[in-house]
């Protein structure tokens, strides 16, 4: 992956895009567990990051209260449940995104967020059984050819994509259980 030479915002619209992909099927398992309006603001700091990066202002406690909501999910989701790896490691994901535009950002977080995305994807066995982890792969490829190609917007749909194809992998997990 040819991370060098990205803007701030470029990286930081990467570390968002990856966190709303693996925020689908985040959002499917929180509200399965009842914890579905503290995935919200998770979901609405990082949204709000991505707009910041996309040149809107940004009002800093929007992701300060995602963080809280990651802090607040973590703690709450049940450890029995059998995503609970998964989820876990997910929201250490999304906490990176949400904390990106708190800091001056590197290509490094990128490959760093990238990285632990790849090690949530491979704890989860629906993962496995959906083939997510090639598909992940493929995206993270694809997102850096898109921001650079195409801008933020673009990757913003993508990411949009993605997120669907993650939902539907925690949606046939849990009616697996049924």
């Amino acid at each position: 992956m040819e991370l060098e030479n990205l803007s701030a915002e470029a990286s930081g619209a990467l570390c968002c895009a990856t966190s709303l992909r693996i925020g689908g099927a985040l959002y499917i398992l929180a509200e399965a567990a009842g914890l579905e309006d503290a995935y919200y603001r998770a979901d609405a700091g990082i949204r709000a990051n991505m707009r910041a990066y996309s040149g809107r202002g940004l009002n800093s406690s929007i992701p300060e209260d995602g963080l809280a909501a990651c802090r607040d999910l973590s703690a709450a989701f049940p450890l029995e449940n059998p995503d609970s790896d998964f989820f876990r490691a997910g929201l250490g994901v999304v906490k990176l995104g949400l904390g990106a535009v708190l800091q001056e950002i590197h290509q490094s977080l990128v490959a760093e967020v990238f990285q632990k995305t790849s090690h949530a994807v491979s704890t989860w066995q629906a993962a496995a059984d959906e083939g997510l982890e090639e598909y992940e792969l493929s995206c993270q490829e694809s997102s850096i050819l898109a921001v650079r190609t195409q801008g933020i917007a673009a990757l913003r749909k993508a990411a949009g994509e993605g997120a669907l194809r993650y939902r539907r992998a925690a949606q046939s997990a849990l009616s697996s259980r049924d």
